[in-house]
């Protein structure tokens, strides 16, 4: 359950009561009448900007502000955060910073200062599965290579850290940050690495599918402690020996993994699509199987030790055109027939696009088809995740008019759009209003300059 914040020490604006949106003609889609999400004061700069985070679990996306020109203590002694009241972003409250020895300002958005030289590596995650998000510290100031946990709560984050056992990789020995990556080997290559959830108690896990010896998938389990000394061997499918079918393993909720057939190998990626908590091992083009990507795609079990021996089928839609949902980031191009297979790949403007997405608000990601061969779409497609597969019929997504004004909204994003005279309005989809529906967040425009500096215009999320 997530925690929840004792509201009667703090003053905060009331919500106004909830007004359901004007839906659009099919009954699901984003609202034609936006919100006017006002934005607090920040610092505009994009690299220790505000950013949108669950501070406490609420499944609501707060601002965070870690860094204010005008605040010398911000990044220093705390960070503001704006907590998320539905309808906008509250009045700034202070969450305070631990003392970190050495430590200049703190933003865990890029590498930071260390006072006497070199730099701080730290990330903003629920390692603790509490709800709340912590300050995991992967290198200190003092270069110590296990890692600092401290814990959030209410009003920032614990003085005292817990000591993490942090995996270790490579050839010499590295401790990673918390995010995927490689670590290098001495005698050439690399270990390519991925932070995922495994199993189901909601901390990362660390896997690889091969160390600078030999091949083989190999997982550091997340624990209280951190990581174990040495990582445990998790079974893969025999067909899938040494990591074959998977050239870099990709994080959680990801549909990039991308393989070719031109050296018999495949697609595949890492993902939880039942909603059971454990990401399982998903195979989107088998080169051996012509309806693998085109009808099903086969997936592996997780059991908590490994993937299972066997898949089981996951159905898919008719799609667009042959070899449909297999390549990196769901993008194909559109071709006639009689064009050869090495012409395929087009640019993006002139193809269609697939993404994972959870349009229906029940935790499972659904198939979203947010484009075809060049069309500017006024609406999307949505085909409902059956938990065996995702349904053949799909259901219309529809685009607000005046969210397309702008340009057209070919994915969930965060993406952006050139407008005349160079700049770069941004969108992107993601849940603000707290009813678990997705919402439509134009976070700049071509014809409001304001917008993105004084407001946000939100389409809520209308999912029948």
């Amino acid at each position: 359950m997530p925690p929840v914040r004792d509201t009667a020490a703090v003053e905060r604006p009331k919500e106004a009561p909830s007004q359901a949106p004007a839906a659009c003609s099919s009954g699901r889609g984003f609202a034609e009448a936006p919100l006017r999400w006002p934005l607090p004061e920040t610092d505009p700069d994009p690299l220790v900007g505000p950013r949108l985070v669950d501070m406490d679990g609420d499944g609501r996306q707060d601002l965070l502000v870690v860094h204010d020109a005008g605040d010398a203590a911000i990044g220093a002694a705390r960070w503001r955060v704006h907590w998320n009241t539905g309808d906008g972003f509250a009045a700034g409250e202070a969450w305070s910073l631990p003392a970190i020895d050495g430590r200049g300002r703190l933003t865990a958005t890029v590498l930071d200062r260390c006072d006497a030289g070199g730099a701080l590596q730290a990330a903003v995650r629920d390692v603790t599965a509490d709800g709340w998000v912590d300050l995991v510290v992967t290198r200190g100031c003092d270069e110590v290579a296990d890692w600092r946990v401290y814990p959030g709560g209410e009003g920032g984050f614990g003085d005292e850290p817990a000591v993490w056992r942090a995996p270790r990789l490579g050839d010499p020995e590295t401790t990673p940050g918390l995010a995927s990556g490689t670590a290098s080997c001495s005698g050439g290559g690399d270990v390519p690495y991925v932070f995922v959830g495994l199993t189901s108690d909601g901390r990362p896990d660390l896997l690889t599918y091969r160390s600078c010896e030999a091949a083989g998938w190999r997982v550091w389990e997340g624990s209280e402690a951190g990581y174990q000394a040495a990582p445990v061997a998790w079974r893969a499918p025999s067909e899938l020996a040494g990591g074959r079918a998977v050239s870099h393993p990709a994080g959680e909720g990801s549909e990039r993994i991308q393989n070719t057939c031109r050296w018999q190998q495949g697609a595949s990626f890492l993902a939880d699509l039942t909603g059971s908590g454990r990401s399982d091992l998903w195979i989107t083009d088998a080169c051996d199987a012509e309806d693998v990507g085109t009808r099903r795609w086969l997936r592996f079990e997780n059991g908590g030790d490994g993937f299972a021996e066997s898949p089981t089928d996951w159905s898919l839609p008719i799609p667009p055109r042959p070899d449909a949902f297999d390549l990196d980031r769901g993008e194909r191009g559109c071709i006639q027939a009689g064009v050869e297979r090495a012409r395929e790949n087009l640019l993006p403007e002139t193809g269609w696009r697939y993404h994972l997405r959870d349009m229906t608000a029940d935790g499972r990601p659904d198939l979203v088809l947010t484009e075809r061969c060049g069309l500017a779409p006024d609406s999307w497609t949505v085909h409902p995740n059956t938990g065996g597969g995702f349904a053949d019929a799909g259901e219309r997504w529809c685009l607000p008019e005046a969210a397309l004004s702008d340009g057209p909204i070919t994915e969930p994003g965060p993406a952006q759009r050139r407008c005349e005279g160079g700049a770069r309005p941004a969108y992107e989809v993601l849940e603000l209003t707290g009813d678990a529906c997705p919402d439509l967040v134009l976070r700049g425009s071509c014809e409001e300059p304001e917008v993105g500096l004084t407001h946000w215009r939100v389409f809520p999320g209308v999912c029948g």
